[in-house]
């Protein structure tokens, strides 16, 4: 599998990822890490893309078990270099299936804070995000 080939498929996968994290987890640790985070459209993933040791404070978390839960951070760019051209090829970091302008992303997080207020309560989430 080529490095092009993996990242595409990271692209096409890592949204579902971190909403599905965002939406089911238990650990208010996770939460609200996540929720500071705000929505990621943007290509993340700790082994392929890792984190240099000086950040990983601020992208590591305890869940309430005590277990280390890694926080999804983006890319800004993405690049692979191409032998034939002897350069490098651009990739887009944007995750299929995340929205893309400001005004779908603003949406889309609105309606996912009003789904996580029902499933946890306006008082649980409104003060995860003052955290």
């Amino acid at each position: 599998v080529s490095t092009r080939e993996s990242l595409e498929t990271f692209r096409r996968t890592k949204f579902g990822v971190w909403k599905d994290l965002l939406m089911k987890t238990q650990c208010s640790a996770t939460l609200r890490s996540l929720l500071g985070l705000g929505p990621i459209t943007r290509l993340y993933d700790r082994l392929a893309l890792p984190t240099p040791e000086t950040y990983k404070k601020y992208y590591e978390t305890k869940d309430d078990n005590g277990k280390t839960v890694h926080i999804p951070h983006p890319v800004s760019a993405l690049r692979v270099w191409n032998a034939s051209t002897q350069s490098y090829d651009p990739i887009t970091a944007h995750l299929e299936g995340a929205p893309e302008s400001g005004e779908e992303v603003a949406a889309f997080w609105e309606k996912t804070l009003k789904e996580l207020r029902e499933a946890h309560g306006n008082d649980v989430i409104d003060k995860l995000l003052k955290e």
